[in-house]
């Protein structure tokens, strides 16, 4: 092979290898794909909050401010459209004779409550040994419900049964009226008065309480306004009320404390009873312009208590059943005092309360000295042994329950250094004098 043909195939070989090489030493493309994402954190889906269970049903005519009407009443008495809602099953609503089908009752619902169900019985649910005033009387079969004026339902009752019936009845607040469709006659064919013992109007409502009355009307609803604010200064207007309430109140307690009642007296004349429910009632209805324009509730409160009459009549030695209306006094003027906020007001009605109860003490005190001396004439064991202490006592706290306005500090003092007498009949309301004069001397200071 010639040179020259050599020296070609090494160039040839040179070029190759060259080529080679420098593939080998480039830097590699960057790769066109992009790298994988981390996964994502799972989104946790939005959790709605369990509601509250929703509270029992309650009875609205109890629990919120109402109004009640009826179609009519025995003998044109408003009273009785209130024993729809007392909570006795031994009274009941009377309509005027021959108000048979067709007699309504109806009942103001506030807005904001909820109706979930109706109940009422089918007829007075009173029963004697002498008479059933169930079966005497008609009873209510069928009733229709209507929700300001649409119907909602109709429903018959039992009429064979004494208790609370349910009628399915939902909706919202508004004017509900319970219809009588259809009544069962009674055994007496004179009776002709459709009667119902009591009404509940189930419900929830936000401002639900307790303790409410209805006010109430025969032949149309009350008007729905609240309660007349006092006129005038109410310092001024507490401070009057406070004394003639309390004078009243003393008066009217010591009217029924005369010991012919305390000794077996079979109970009062009829002018007597008469006066005393007026009396009474009169005392309240005071109360009650005081208290309601302020806490209307506590004026409900009173409303009720009106419609209840308190037992008229003293047992033996034991202070008689109306003092669950001093309770009351007491709980309505500490929400009169409390709205005016002073301390002026607080020390005057803990003074006049310890008044009332210093009155009350020594009634108990002359009926239990009354009480000795009856046991002495007849001989009876351990009569007259207190006899003299008693009447001495009886004396001092006539005295003192007399003058205790002139200067309660002073009288207080005097009081709280007294032993209590040993007399059983005297040391729960011993007692509870002990407690206000107490209470009045921390509210008004010593001295």
């Amino acid at each position: 092979m010639s040179g020259s043909r050599w020296i070609g195939i090494a160039a040839l070989l040179a070029l190759g290898c060259g080529s080679s090489e420098d593939a080998s030493t480039e830097t590699p493309p960057e790769s066109s794909s992009e790298a994988t994402p981390a996964p994502a954190e799972p989104i946790a889906e939005p959790v709605e909050a369990t509601p509250p269970p929703e509270s029992p049903p309650v009875d609205l005519l109890s629990a919120v401010a109402t109004q009640v009407a009826v179609s009519s009443a025995y003998r044109d008495r408003e009273g009785e459209v209130a024993k729809l809602f007392d909570g006795d099953l031994e009274t009941a609503w009377n309509s005027r004779s021959g108000d048979l089908a067709g007699a309504w009752i109806e009942v103001r619902v506030p807005e904001g409550a909820t109706v979930t169900a109706i109940e009422m019985t089918a007829g007075f649910t009173k029963r004697t040994d002498a008479r059933d005033l169930f079966t005497g009387n008609h009873r209510v079969a069928r009733v229709r419900i209507l929700r300001d004026g649409s119907e909602v339902t109709t429903h018959a009752l039992d009429t064979d049964s004494r208790a609370l019936q349910r009628i399915p009845a939902q909706g919202p607040g508004g004017v509900w009226r319970v219809e009588i469709v259809e009544t069962l006659p009674g055994a007496r064919e004179d009776w002709r008065e459709v009667c119902v013992s009591e009404l509940r109007v189930m419900g929830r409502a936000p401002d639900a309480g307790e303790g409410r009355f209805p006010t109430y009307a025969v032949g149309a609803l009350p008007e729905d306004e609240p309660a007349a604010a006092p006129e005038g200064d109410f310092a001024q207007t507490l401070r009057v009320r406070t004394h003639q309430i309390t004078d009243a109140w003393i008066e009217w307690e010591r009217d029924q404390m005369s010991s012919h009642y305390s000794f077996g007296d079979p109970g009062m004349l009829a002018d007597e009873v008469r006066d005393y429910r007026q009396r009474r009632r009169s005392l309240l209805r005071q109360l009650r312009d005081l208290v309601a324009p302020i806490d209307p509730a506590m004026g409900d409160r009173i409303r009720r208590a009106m419609m209840t009459d308190a037992q008229a009549r003293i047992d033996g030695s034991v202070w008689p059943a109306h003092a669950n209306d001093l309770t009351l006094l007491h709980e309505a003027m500490t929400v009169a005092v409390e709205h005016q906020g002073d301390d002026e007001a607080r020390c005057r009605w803990a003074q006049a309360h310890a008044r009332i109860r210093l009155h009350r003490a020594a009634r108990l005190v002359a009926v239990e000295r009354e009480r000795d001396d009856m046991d002495a004439f007849y001989d009876e064991e351990g009569g007259g042994d207190l006899g003299d202490d008693l009447s001495e006592l009886e004396m001092d706290l006539r005295g003192l329950a007399l003058d205790f306005s002139s200067d309660p500090r002073t009288h207080t003092r005097q009081l709280l250094a007294m032993e209590e007498p040993d007399a059983q009949g005297v040391h729960d309301e011993w007692a509870a004098m002990r407690a206000q004069l107490e209470a009045a001397q921390r509210r008004c200071g010593p001295d």
